[in-house]
C-alpha cells in the first residue's frame, strides 16, 4: 500500500514539474513576441557611435591609400598669374593690331573712293578705277569694321580670366580648378598642332621656290624671265626656310606657359629689357659701324 502511494506521489510530482516548465516557456515566448513588435526608440539609435574615417597617419600605418584632392596639387595663385599674363598680352596685341587694321582700312577705303570718283586725275583709266574701287572700298570697310569689333570685344584670354575671377569669388571647387587647368593645357596643345602645320606649310613654300629656281635654270627664258624666276624662287626659299625653321624650333607662348606651369614656374611676362649697342669696326678696306638692338 505504501509503495503504491509512493508511485502515485512521484507521478503527480512529475506532472506538476512538467506543467511548471510549460508555463515558464509560454510566458517567455509571449515576452519575446512583445519585444519584437515594440518600436525602436530613436534615442537608442542616436546614441550609436559611428567610427570615424582613418586619418592620413592611420591610413599610412595600416597601408591604405587615400585620394589626394586636386586643390592640394595645384597652385591657384600660379594658375591665376598665367591667366592674367595671357589676358594682358592679348589686350596689348589686340590694341596694336586693331589700330593698324583700322588705319590700313581707312587708307584702302580712301584710295578706292579716290580712284572711283576722281575723273580728272584718272580719266581714261577706267579699268584701273574699277579694279581699285572693287578692291579698296570693300577691303577698307572690312578692315575698319574688323578693327573696331576687335577693340570693343573681349578676347578668349580676357574672357577666361574674367571667368576665373568669378569662380574664385564664388568658391572654387576641385572640378572647376581642373577644368581651368585643362583649358591652359588645351591651348598649348592647339598651339603645338598649329605650329607643326605652319612649319610644314613654310617648308613646302621653300620647296616650291627651289623648284622654281630649278625650272628657271632648265627652261630657255630670256633675261627678264630669268630675273623673275630666280628672284621669286630665291625669295620663296628664303621666306619658307625662315618661317619653317622658326616654327620647328621655337615654342609658342601657350606651349611655354604650360611647360612653365608644370615645372612650378611663373609666367614669362612682357619683355621690358631694351638694349642698344653701337660697335665701330675697322678693316683693311675701311671703317664701319655695327648696330645691335633688342626691343
Amino acid at each position: 500500500m505504501s509503495a503504491r502511494v509512493g508511485r502515485v506521489m512521484r507521478r503527480s510530482g512529475g506532472m506538476a514539474a512538467l506543467a511548471i516548465v510549460w508555463t515558464i516557456a509560454s510566458v517567455a515566448t509571449a515576452q519575446s513576441a512583445d519585444a519584437l513588435d515594440a518600436p525602436v526608440e530613436l534615442e537608442e539609435v542616436e546614441d550609436l557611435e559611428v567610427p570615424d574615417a582613418p586619418s592620413a597617419s592611420e591610413a599610412a600605418t595600416v597601408g591604405l591609400e587615400l585620394p589626394v584632392p586636386p586643390h592640394l596639387r595645384l597652385d591657384v595663385a600660379r594658375l591665376g598669374a598665367f591667366f592674367e599674363d595671357e589676358a594682358n598680352q592679348e589686350r596689348d596685341g589686340t590694341v596694336v593690331s586693331s589700330v593698324f587694321e583700322i588705319t590700313l582700312g581707312a587708307g584702302n577705303l580712301g584710295l578706292g573712293l579716290w580712284l572711283m570718283f576722281d575723273d580728272v586725275t584718272f580719266g581714261g583709266f577706267d579699268m584701273l578705277r574699277a579694279t581699285g574701287g572693287a578692291l579698296g572700298i570693300p577691303l577698307g570697310l572690312m578692315s575698319i569694321v574688323s578693327g573696331i569689333y576687335a577693340l570693343t570685344t573681349m578676347g578668349v584670354a580676357q574672357d577666361r580670366n574674367a571667368r576665373w575671377r568669378a569662380a574664385l569669388a564664388g568658391g572654387l571647387d576641385e572640378r572647376s580648378l581642373g577644368r581651368f587647368e585643362g583649358e591652359l593645357r588645351a591651348e598649348a596643345e592647339t598651339a603645338r598642332v598649329l605650329r607643326g602645320f605652319e612649319a610644314v606649310t613654310n617648308l613646302a613654300i621653300a620647296g616650291g621656290g627651289l623648284g622654281l629656281v630649278l625650272a628657271t635654270a632648265a627652261a630657255s627664258l630670256d633675261e627678264s624671265g630669268q630675273i623673275y624666276g630666280y628672284g621669286f624662287g630665291g625669295l620663296y626659299v628664303l621666306v619658307g626656310l625662315i618661317g619653317g625653321l622658326s616654327a620647328l624650333f621655337t615654342e609658342s607662348r601657350a606651349e611655354s606657359n604650360w611647360q612653365r606651369y608644370q615645372d612650378g614656374g611663373a609666367p614669362e611676362g612682357p619683355s621690358t629689357d631694351v638694349t642698344f649697342n653701337v660697335t665701330p669696326t675697322v678693316s683693311d678696306t675701311g671703317l664701319g659701324v655695327s648696330i645691335q638692338g633688342t626691343f
